[in-house]
């Protein structure tokens, strides 16, 4: 794929979902479709087509960019949903990583949930864990032939 249309499909799918309600789902209540209890729950991941009908928050709007790109031909190994801590906000936050490959170098775009789409920096954010359809890598856990650095930032060496 031409980095260049890559990065406009990135901007374009990015505004599109980010017009879409920021709804935080920390603590909320839903109605049983088996019962007539109201049922309380944290942080539920939301399917893309309710998220496109209510909102969501940030895992949301991660995963809703998730499967645009998917299915306009980003493939797997250029997509993760990365989970991390934001050491701004003192919370947990979700964001998309994609992975473009130019003549120079390969180029990591954060995409995040506020219209911005960051060039891969991690001085905001402490990457926990990052997960596509096919994998799941745990960034805190240290490498044993490299004990006591960080592990690559979405590196498919650092694969579970």
């Amino acid at each position: 794929m031409n980095p260049a249309t890559g990065k406009k499909q990135i901007s374009i799918v990015s505004r599109y979902v980010n017009r879409k309600r920021y709804q935080d789902d920390r603590t909320a209540r839903l109605e049983s479709p088996l019962s007539d209890e109201t049922l309380k729950y944290r942080s539920r991941w939301a399917t893309v087509e309710e998220f496109m009908r209510r909102g969501g928050d940030c895992e949301d709007y991660a995963t809703t960019k998730y499967y645009l790109l998917r299915r306009l031909g980003f493939s797997t190994d250029q997509l993760r949903i990365v989970v991390t801590y934001d050491k701004h906000e003192r919370g947990y936050h979700a964001v998309l990583a994609v992975r473009l490959d130019t003549e120079e170098e390969p180029q990591v775009l954060l995409v995040e949930s506020d219209n911005t789409i960051k060039r891969g920096s991690r001085h905001r954010f402490r990457f926990i864990y990052s997960i596509n359809e096919e994998s799941i890598w745990d960034h805190e856990a240290k490498p044993a032939s490299a004990a006591g650095t960080q592990p690559a930032s979405l590196n498919k060496e650092t694969s579970a």
